[in-house]
């Protein structure tokens, strides 16, 4: 980026050519100068403009004030007094000055008649003593007021507020070169859209001017930002600093204002301070809220509802849900938290909670963790609720189970039962009744008496022998009560409970088949075990034997309704042989169920001889056919045809010897 102090080529939007700064005109310049040459020989005071706002010191230079101070030239004061009085018009004895002469940085653009109308005023003061010790006559007694200044106005619609900058600054003036990439510089600002590059990175500036509010809005697209803004109007500027972070929008800019009608200077031009656009890092968050009950009854479980959310800007994985009262949750949500949480994704989970008895209230936080995807960053967050637990007046409360949850018919279930005063009010005659148990069976602990205190418990059991009548699977409610005073009258207070058992069916069956039931003696045969569980529970360590042959193998488990095939191999001897495949597994409880089949090999007659015995003979001999029972048909029409042919042969030979007949 080059310097625009040093003569740099800006790309100026609206079509206006980058160029060096002007100078202001010789001609105001001297008249000017000779204002103040006529103030110090007349014994006046000099004129000085103070503001009354922070200033930025701007570092631009005036070249017309320069020019003035360094040129050497000077008027005679007749003559400078005469080219006032005629440019002016001026008759009274107060002096309207365009510009102060001694003001540090002043504006190197040719000022507006705007400009001019806000030049600052001065008054007359006293006259001053002359170098001869005489004194002006006609300025004696006169005051000096203080010029108006400048003022940056009201902050801009995004509430950021502008900095007074004397003179004509540019970027550079403003800010530090590491603060933004390069600089923008519009011409008299119109409505316009900008298209803007800087090596790989391009953006578009919309700027749209309210005329006659002589203010603008910007916008910014693509991959830049506005650092910075100057905006120039009258002999200054105002500059908004949308630093660190830049800013891609804003509204109600202006000039400074004119302290002269109270209005902004119109817009001269804007230089905007660009930087890029650098994206933020993605930010994981997740928010967590749970839901609760304001109140429940003593003793009924609450019910909770915990929702989880990706508020950030990044998927979330590993996430996690932990509650104060149930524990690790994270498996109770759906869709499923292992599968990670997308942004903008929910998952739900509705839980429940019992309170022991004589809680009074039950307040219950749930914290949820994730991991961002791209950040790897963990982020968390905490929700709570509380519930009260409604006064219980007289109350009772019982809880069932058992064992084993899973029975053979014959077992024998063993019902546990506790029984708690759940209220308020000290229990009487408190009786458990269970339909299920055998009768006289219900047997009470050692903490059973004859009344139940307020959160005392009690504990029961009793039994039940399985048998065929029963369902499957054996449901079980039970009964307990109470009352509030001892034999008749009182309350009466009950609760119910439920506990289920399942009876299981093992079973197991066995198919034993060969590869060849009819072969040769000494043929090596295939024994194929074909083993499935026919039962309703997995089956283990299940074994497959054969009476002949031995072990055949073992299966770890086989599932319900599954299949698995094991084999083995038998030599074939003289004589069928029967060979039995037996299978047997035990179930989850340790029952063994069984089952066996069989298969028979047959050896084929005459199969034994030796090699070459005798034709299509098997024998044991190598390269021997076996004679087979399929073979005697075509031996005895072979026989047969012989026999014809020998026969023929016969008669032909005793015609031939006995000759023909006289």
């Amino acid at each position: 980026m080059k310097d625009s102090r040093s003569g740099r080529a800006d790309a100026w939007a609206f079509g206006t050519a980058p160029s060096s700064r002007r100078p202001r005109r010789r001609g105001r310049g001297t008249l000017a100068s000779l204002l103040i040459l006529i103030a110090f020989a007349g014994g006046q005071a000099s004129l000085i403009a103070v503001a009354d706002q922070p200033v930025i010191e701007s570092e631009t230079t005036d070249d017309a004030t320069a020019e003035a101070t360094t040129s050497g030239e000077t008027l005679p004061p007749e003559e400078a007094a005469t080219e006032e009085v005629a440019t002016e018009e001026v008759a009274t004895e107060e002096v309207a000055t365009e510009e102060v002469a001694t003001e540090k940085n002043v504006s190197a653009e040719e000022p507006s008649a705007e400009d001019e109308a806000a030049g600052t005023v001065a008054a007359e003061e006293p006259a001053e003593a002359t170098g001869d010790g005489s004194s002006d006559e006609s300025a004696a007694g006169s005051t000096t007021e203080a010029a108006a200044v400048d003022t940056p106005g009201p902050p801009s619609g995004d509430g950021v507020q502008p900095v007074f900058v004397k003179g004509n600054p540019d970027c550079l003036d403003v800010m530090a070169a590491d603060d933004f990439l390069f600089e923008h510089k519009t011409g008299v600002p119109r409505d316009a859209t900008i298209s803007l590059t800087s090596g790989a990175l391009s953006g578009t500036l919309v700027v749209a001017v309210n005329e006659n509010a002589e203010t603008f809005r910007f916008t910014l697209t693509g991959d830049f930002v506005a650092a910075g803004l100057i905006v120039k109007g009258g002999s200054n500027a105002n500059f908004y600093d949308y630093r660190p972070d830049g800013n891609d929008a804003d509204t109600g800019l202006h000039a400074p204002v004119n302290p002269s009608n109270g209005k902004f200077y119109g817009l001269s031009h804007i230089s905007f301070c660009l930087m890029e656009d650098v994206p933020p890092p993605p930010t994981p968050v997740i928010d967590v809220e749970k839901s609760c009950p304001d109140s429940v009854d003593a003793g009924a479980a609450i019910e909770y509802t915990i929702t989880v959310e990706n508020t950030g800007d990044e998927a979330l994985v590993d996430v996690s849900v932990d509650d104060t009262l149930l524990g690790d949750i994270t498996g109770d949500f759906a869709p499923a938290l292992s599968l990670g949480l997308a942004v903008g994704a929910t998952a739900t989970a509705t839980v429940t909670h019992t309170p022991a008895p004589g809680v009074g209230s039950v307040t219950n936080t749930v914290t949820a963790t994730g991991t961002g995807a791209v950040s790897d960053t963990d982020d968390s967050d905490t929700a709570s609720c509380e519930t009260q637990i409604t006064p219980p007046g007289p109350a009772i409360q019982i809880v069932k189970g058992g064992a084993p949850e899973l029975v053979h018919r014959g077992d024998t279930i063993t019902y546990q039962f506790e029984v708690t005063n759940i209220g308020d009010v000290e229990l009487f005659d408190v009786d458990l009744t269970d339909a299920r148990c055998d009768a006289g069976t219900i047997d009470p602990g050692a903490d059973v008496d004859t009344s139940l205190a307020v959160d005392e418990v009690w504990h029961f059991t009793c039994t039940h022998l399985v048998t065929q009548a029963d369902p499957d699977p054996i449901p079980n409610t039970a009964t307990v009560r109470g009352d509030t005073v001892e034999g008749e009258g009182g309350d009466e207070v009950t609760d119910q409970d439920s506990f289920q058992v399942d009876i299981i069916h093992p079973g197991i069956s066995i198919v034993k088949t060969v590869s060849d039931d009819t072969v040769p003696e000494g043929t090596v045969v295939t024994y194929t075990y074909l083993v499935t569980n026919t039962g309703d529970t997995t089956l283990f360590d299940i074994s497959v034997n054969d009476d002949v042959i031995g072990p055949i193998g073992t299966i770890d488990s086989l599932a319900v309704g599954a299949s698995t095939t094991l084999t083995g191999t038998f030599v074939v001897g003289d004589s069928p042989t029967i060979n039995i495949g037996t299978a047997s597994g035990n179930d989850i409880l340790g029952r063994t169920v069984t089952d066996e089949d069989d298969a028979v090999v047959t050896p084929i007659a005459g199969s034994g001889g030796g090699p070459g015995c005798c034709i299509g003979g098997g024998g044991g001999g190598t390269g021997g056919t076996p004679f087979t029972g399929s073979e005697v048909g075509l031996w005895s029409l072979l026989a047969a045809a012989l026999t014809l042919i020998g026969g023929l042969t016969l008669w032909g030979t005793r015609r031939r010897l006995d000759g023909p007949t006289v």
